[in-house]
This record gives structure tokens, sequence and C-alpha cells, in this order.
């Protein structure tokens, strides 16, 4: 791509584009030349190019770019442009009259008025062999080859035409123009960047021709590292050499000067007493309170008595012990009989608490964590774990706290089906329920896991085997009386309830003015009852009772229909 090119030929100007090629079935499509905007067509450059494309063996194309504006199929025939020899094809176009012809070597044009819309050419880039979207270029397989392309700020005449055709045909056989194969080996550019347009486009971190150095502020290639993690370290990004120069050899070394020399320590690399680092930083609070050593790494540790090294330990609680053993790189003191859970940091000094050893990082690298202790066998379904066993909450017990304590039951949660809760039984055990085996046994009529629910066909405060009259047989009765009535229900015949039954009939709750009848047992769900004879005034309302032994049973009181 040639940028900025093209300075004469803009808007719907006339103009004229000759190109001298070889081309095969492999270049259905492809673009020749073009000339016009930076832009792509989806960013704002539709009609802002005019471009030569091949469409197949006997026809081309003039794009405007945009659909409206482009002339397919131009006929150059008959003969095929896929014959292997070299081929000219020239356009003009009039922009007084919009006539554009094209030329086919030195034939006699082929010309069309153009009615679509006027060209809008930009000044700017010109392509060979490239779509303006840069995302197709021309295919050198095949032994496609563009030798030769001239631009004209006018429309030329034929005999113009006819003297770059012969111009082109005295050319020598290498080209004056730059073709590009159609590569796609990573290899070209060391697998660093891709092939594009005759050169290497490189990733970023990567320079040169072939992708083969590292970019500005990058060293060490392939690797190609940030300078800035050279030179956070001491040390100095050198170009000529590609490394990181450390600033002082003295005391730093390795690739990112991060590293220390033979005899320096810490993060500045000094060879004065520090304290580096601790082993181990993680402990279980079963070790922290029954003793576990502590391992403090540095450098020069020189004192003058075992007695004389000191660990201070600090969290809630502060103490001081003097260490196991030392040596000059190396201290052990134990972390003992501490039950917190708070993290330990930890101190040496080594003349008995006068100073205090310099850490080399940060606060964090020198402080113990302490983690809780699970039983072996499983975790704690209640409660916490702690030092090696369950601490269970009020109302459970066990090893892993999955019993409820005395005084206490199970009942399913309400949150969770699969999980049981201890709950307390003086409050929840209702009923006259009582407490026995972590469960709420329930008495006589009661039922649920707190005994607060009614057995089947039980009602009422007290769960009892009241008669319920759930429907009759007629519906409805006149005010005649003395038939039978069915009545279907539940408890007719309960053994719980001894005595004859009878019914009821009255015309208001109170159970006043009131006539009864003798009632047939069936059975448990079926009672038979007849009505009082001329007693049943249709203008008022009546209800229906049963008496069990002369007891009016008030579960049992039913509406009816007169």
């Amino acid at each position: 791509m040639y940028r900025n090119a093209n300075t004469r030929i803009s808007g719907d100007s006339s103009r004229s584009v000759c190109a001298f090629f070889r081309v095969s079935s492999s270049n259905v499509d492809n673009i020749i030349v073009d000339i016009g905007s930076a832009k792509t067509t989806s960013v704002g450059g539709c009609n802002r190019h005019f471009a030569l494309g091949v469409a197949d063996a006997t026809y081309i194309n003039v794009f405007g770019l945009c659909d409206m504006f482009d002339n397919n199929y131009i006929f150059v025939g008959p003969d095929t442009l896929y014959d292997g020899n070299f081929h000219q094809i020239c356009i003009t176009y009039n922009s007084t009259n919009a006539k554009l012809c094209v030329y086919r070597d030195a034939q006699e044009p082929i010309c069309i008025t153009r009615n679509n819309g006027p060209y809008n050419t930009s000044l700017g880039n010109v392509r060979i062999g490239w779509w303006p979207d840069d995302n197709r270029q021309f295919v050198a397989l095949g032994g496609g080859l563009i030798r030769s392309v001239s631009l004209f700020d006018s429309e030329i005449s034929q005999d113009c035409v006819i003297q770059e055709f012969n111009r082109a045909l005295a050319m020598n056989t290498t080209t004056n123009t730059t073709v590009w194969s159609n590569t796609t080996e990573s290899n070209t550019c060391n697998y660093h960047g891709r092939w594009h347009m005759g050169e290497c486009v490189c990733e970023v971190k990567f320079d040169g021709q072939n992708c083969s150095m590292c970019d500005l502020g990058y060293f060490n290639y392939p690797n190609c590292y940030q300078c800035s993690d050279c030179e956070s370290h001491n040390g100095t990004c050198n170009y000529e050499n590609d490394t990181c120069i450390c600033e002082d050899y003295t005391r730093f070394t390795g690739l990112f000067c991060a590293e220390c020399q033979p005899g320096y320590y810490g993060s500045q690399c000094t060879n004065s007493t520090q304290l580096l680092f601790l082993q181990p930083t993680n402990v279980s609070d079963v070790s922290a309170r029954d003793g576990i050593d502590i391992i403090l790494i540095g450098a020069y540790f020189y004192f003058s008595s075992l007695t004389n090294v000191l660990c201070l330990f600090q969290s809630s609680v502060t103490w001081a012990v003097v260490a196991n053993s030392a040596n000059v790189s190396t201290v052990v003191c134990a972390l003992s009989n501490y039950t917190e859970y708070e993290d330990v940091y930890v101190s040496l000094s080594l003349d008995n608490g006068t100073t205090w050893v310099n850490k080399s990082y940060n606060s964090w690298n020198y402080s113990v964590s302490i983690h809780i202790s699970c039983p072996t066998n499983g975790s704690c379904l209640r409660g916490e774990c702690r030092l090696g066993s369950c601490e269970c909450p009020t109302g459970y017990t066990g090893y892993l706290c999955d019993q409820c304590d005395i005084g206490y039951f199970f009942i399913i949660s309400t949150v969770y089906s699969w999980l049981r809760e201890c709950t307390p039984c003086s409050l929840y055990c209702q009923n006259n329920g009582t407490c026995a085996n972590s469960t709420c046994i329930c008495r006589h009529g009661f039922t649920d896991q707190m005994c607060d629910k009614c057995q089947e066909n039980r009602f009422g405060s007290l769960c009892l085997p009241y008669p319920i009259i759930q429907s009759i047989d007629p519906p409805s009765i006149n005010d005649i009386g003395g038939i039978n009535l069915t009545l279907y229900g539940l408890n007719f015949n309960s053994s719980e309830y001894i005595g004859p039954r009878s019914c009821k009939f009255f015309s208001d709750t109170h159970g006043i003015n009131a006539s009864i009848t003798e009632a047939i047992i069936v059975n448990d769900s079926l009672l038979i009852c007849s009505t009082p004879l001329n007693l049943l005034n249709s203008t008022i309302r009546w209800f229906l009772r049963l008496l069990i032994d002369g007891d009016e049973q008030y579960y049992s009181t039913f509406s009816l229909q007169v």
C-alpha cells in the first residue's frame, strides 16, 4: 500500500487507471488496484474509493465500493484472461457524461453510461493487490502477478491506451511494482508477528524487520520482559546487549537484578544481621497449644550466649521465650500454651531484649497463622471445631455435636429438610408430650414432631374423636317433616363415647325450642334420624346437632335447608 500517493484524483473528477497483470482462476474477486480513502467501507469509506477488480475469465468489476456505486461484470472477452499471458486493462471515466469505458489490451473499448450515483473518491492511499479493508489480497498462486499500474487525472484517449500497452510490453520480465505472496507462515516473522503487505507486523514487545528483537522498553529476546521488571530491582535496561545491568553488581545479580550475590541477603541484598523469614507460617490450634518449633531464618546471627537469644510472640497477648537452639543463620523457639486464633507476630533479639533484629521484608512475612482443628473423623455438625474436637452450642452434645442434650429433642429444620435441630422440651414438646431419647412422645390423640397437631379424625384442643356431620341426604327437606335423614360424617360410633345417639333440631344457635328424635347408627360414618312433624317453619333458619347420652356434640352442628 502506498500511503497518500493519490494526490490528484478526487470526488467525481475524470480519471483513468491502467494495469498490466497476469491472472488465473485463483484471482476471482481480487482487487488489482484501488485509489481513495484510508477509511474502510465500514467506518465512513463507502464510495470514497475507485477500484479495478477481476470478476472472472472474461469480466472485470469497477468498484466505487458500496454496492450502489459499483459497476460489476463489464465484459472484456471473448478470449479468457486465464491464458497465462499478461494483459492490460484500462478504465477511463468522463465525469461530464458519466461515460465509463474499459479497454482490454489494444482492442476497441466496451463503454457504458453510469446511471448510479457519482463517485466521491478521496485523495489518499493507492493499494495494489489489496481490498481497501485489507482483508483480502491478490493471490500469487497460479502465476498471478501485477507488473505495472498507471494513474491519470483525466479521461485518456484510445491512442494513449495503446501507448500504455506498448510501454508495458516493452518492459523486461522484472516487475516494476512490489507483489506480495499470500503467505501465512508465522516463521517469516519468527512467530512473533504476521506477514502483511510485504513486511512483518510485529506483536507487542517485538521489533525488527523479522520481529527478531525486543521493542523499546523490553529486554531478553525472545522472552522480552518489561524493563520495569529490571528497573524496579536495582537494574537498568541495556538495549544494545538486550540485558538488565545491575547497578551494584557486588550485591545484586540475576536476570532481573532481583537476586543477591553470595553473602548478601534480604530485599536490599545487605551483609548485615537480619531476619529473613519463618517456618512454618501456618499451624494448627493443637500445635500452638501443645508446643511447636518456630524456625527463624536469617543472616549473621551473632550472640554471646543462647540465654540471650529471645523470641517475642505478639497477638492479643505478648510473651517472650528463650530459644531452644541457635546458630549464625537459624534460631528455633517453641510456640506453646497459645489458645487464641489471632495471628502471632514474631521478633528476634540476640542480646536479651535490648535490641531487636531488623526484618528484611513486610511484617506479614513474620507472622504465624493459626487454623482450627476438627475431629479426625469428621467435622462438627453443629458448633465449632476447636483443638481437635467440637464445641457444641446449647442443646447439643456428642463427639460431632450431632445429638440432643438432656432436656432437648430433635425436630426437622424449617429451613433445610435434611437438617435436624435440638429444641427445648419445656417449650415445644406440647400437650403433655414426654421427651425421651431425643424425641417428643405424644399422648393419645396428638401427633407431629412437637405433638401440636391432632391425629386423623380428631378435633379440638383435646384432639378428641368428636362426631362430625359432613353432609345429609336428602340435602333439602320440607316443612312437613316426618322423613328419615341419612347423615354422613365421622366418629358416629366412636368407642370413646358411650350412650345412645339422638338428633336435635332447633331454630337458633342456642338450641332453644328444639325437638329431639332418635338416631339409628349404621356405622361410624353413617347415621339415620327422622325429622319432627309440622315443626320446621321454612321462614326461619334450622340447625341439626347430635346428642350422645343427652350431651350435645357442638362440633356436629349442621345447617339445614328447609
